[in-house]
């Protein structure tokens, strides 16, 4: 059963280095019956059907794997709650069912778990091919807040639909019961967390999957400065064509310096790399010290995380005191006779985005009060489950990932809340579509009135 199992480090918003889920709100379950009855072979795709005594087993192995690698499995909702709903899926698998409607049917089960790294992988066998093989997706960027979605880009020949736009139904599934019924199937231990999950990585296959929207959608929206109700029909696009229209991903970590306010400003947008981020962190802080930088603001507020050892890294340059990476660690009371280490103001951006590896950094930036935070709490939570362990089921072959250690932030606080800024700046819609980071403009603001 195990031989599929394999330990890696963390996780970033891709689920080729994991995907983020997060608890399941009860009064959702009630969903789960829908969405089973629901069909996803609107491209016509074959689907092999599995035995019922076999779909079982699939079941059992999984908690065996669940129970056995996690460290607290039922830390968020009790085994009784789990195990009831568990009895309550097998009963339901009384004749075969293909591999989507066993997706359907378990992944919300796993995510009401409510662990960080701990769900099912939604892009199996069927999903790919429908994917590679040109089956057309919603063709529009979009965001999530307060359980409303807005248009960030759009990537159809329609125009009439803004950037800035409120998507009130698609093809008369209301917003709000998208969202809802999607976080169902988005583990993460934040909603902060799951929304982003949602629209900026799993909105267009899951209209797809779930609500089998493919070639038309009726989408109807709220103009953003008129404030008219509008609908339009919206062709969809295949992955490919929306590959490459949507503009190319940034730089993994970028250094700018502004030299009328002596400031640095480092972005990390993940934790990926070692062997090049060494080579970044010397030729930044070479410029730092021959530029006499007397701010540093540091960014990974668009940072899902990673590998932690290049948060240790980094935090090599940045302090001599001692420190404890987490709670049940020593101190570190080693000299760090880093001859680059910065002495200057630090500043540290955080935001909803803000997960994994980048949370470990924020927390003992926090905790050992090295500088600023300013931004948004971090979309998962300071004190986490992680270290995931990959698994797949050996009938159905759908995977998943399980947590295997539970970090505890440098002050031992456990209170279910991420790392929570020095200074609250929240992006709005205007910001997101615009490319403004308005956390930025304050620390910049902070440091010229000094």
């Amino acid at each position: 059963m195990f031989k599929y199992i394999t330990l890696i480090y963390e996780s970033i918003l891709a689920y080729n280095n994991q995907i983020i889920f997060m608890k399941l709100h009860h009064t959702h379950f009630y969903l789960l019956i829908l969405l089973i009855t629901i069909g996803c072979d609107s491209q016509k795709i074959e689907q092999e059907r599995f035995p019922a005594e076999e779909l079982i087993t699939d079941i059992n192995e999984m908690f065996q794997i669940l129970e056995q690698v996690h460290p607290d499995l039922y830390s968020y909702t009790s085994m009784d709650d789990i195990y009831k709903r568990k009895s309550k899926i097998k009963e339901r698998i009384n004749t075969s069912l293909t591999r989507v409607e066993f997706y359907k049917l378990i992944t919300p089960l796993v995510t009401s778990l409510g662990d960080a790294h701990t769900g099912m992988n939604p892009f199996f066998e069927e999903v790919k091919r429908y994917r590679n093989d040109g089956g057309l997706l919603f063709p529009f960027d979009i965001f999530i807040r307060n359980d409303r979605i807005f248009v960030i880009e759009y990537y159809s020949n329609i125009e009439n639909v803004e950037p800035g736009s409120e998507i009130l139904s698609i093809n008369g599934y209301q917003s709000y019961d998208i969202i809802q019924t999607m976080l169902q199937y988005t583990h993460g231990d934040r909603d902060a967390i799951r929304y982003e999950i949602i629209a900026r990585r799993y909105f267009p296959i899951l209209l797809w999957l779930l609500y089998e929207l493919d070639t038309e959608f009726n989408v109807r929206y709220k103009c953003p400065l008129s404030g008219n109700i509008r609908e339009e029909i919206i062709e969809g696009e295949s992955y490919a064509v929306l590959s490459q229209k949507r503009p190319e991903s940034r730089y993994d970590f970028t250094f700018s310096h502004i030299p009328e306010q002596k400031t640095g400003i480092i972005e990390l947008r993940n934790m990926h790399g070692r062997t090049v981020f060494d080579a970044f962190l010397k030729d930044t802080f070479n410029e730092l010290k021959d530029e006499e930088v007397e701010h540093l603001i540091i960014d990974i507020s668009n940072n899902g995380g990673g590998d932690p050892a290049m948060g240790e890294m980094l935090w090599y340059y940045l302090t001599e005191i001692p420190y404890k990476s987490q709670s049940y660690s020593n101190f570190n009371k080693e000299i760090n006779n880093n001859p680059l280490q910065f002495n200057g103001e630090l500043y540290l951006l955080t935001g909803r985005i803000t997960y994994s590896s980048a949370i470990e950094f924020a927390a003992k930036f926090k905790d050992h009060r090295i500088g600023t935070i300013l931004g948004e709490e971090t979309g998962g939570l300071a004190t986490h489950f992680t270290r995931v362990v990959h698994f797949t089921l050996s009938l159905t072959k759908l995977e998943g990932i399980v947590s295997s250690y539970k970090y505890i932030r440098p002050s031992g606080i456990d209170d279910g809340r991420g790392v929570l800024p020095d200074i609250e700046v929240i992006a709005d819609v205007d910001d997101i579509i615009n490319g403004r980071n308005p956390a930025l403009d304050y620390a910049l603001n902070l440091i010229k009135d000094k």
